[in-house]
């Protein structure tokens, strides 16, 4: 992770997130555009990932300029393996005495009115 922008919220985060395809698999259909319908489809899940999560009571922030090599080792990926794409998340904070007692009941916390939670 960038050390300045993505480490902060990296050693906050509870969990972490990584969408990876396997090239081989999907490229059998889709040839060479395997890696442009793999990219529009961690859109989607990310897109789904991030409309459901504050139901959880958990937020997720998208990652950019991950180190793929170094996170490839380390999650022993193969050649024909990719890290597409990456979220950090955690447990939305209250805001407020009410929200600590219950975090999904307040208006601020409703999916309605926030895209993102905080971590």
């Amino acid at each position: 992770y960038d050390p300045l922008i993505n480490r902060p919220i990296f050693d906050k985060s509870a969990f972490a997130i990584y969408l990876v395809v396997e090239l081989s698999a999907i490229g059998a259909m889709y040839r060479e555009r395997a890696l442009h319908y793999a990219t529009l489809e961690a859109g989607h899940i990310t897109q789904l990932l991030e409309m459901r999560a504050p139901d959880m009571g958990m937020g997720l922030c998208q990652i950019g300029g991950l180190e793929t090599s170094d996170l490839s080792a380390l999650l022993d990926l193969q050649p024909s393996q990719l890290v597409l794409h990456g979220l950090l998340g955690g447990a939305i904070l209250a805001t407020n005495e009410a929200d600590m007692l219950n975090p999904l009941s307040s208006t601020q916390n409703s999916t309605e009115d926030r895209d993102e939670g905080e971590l």
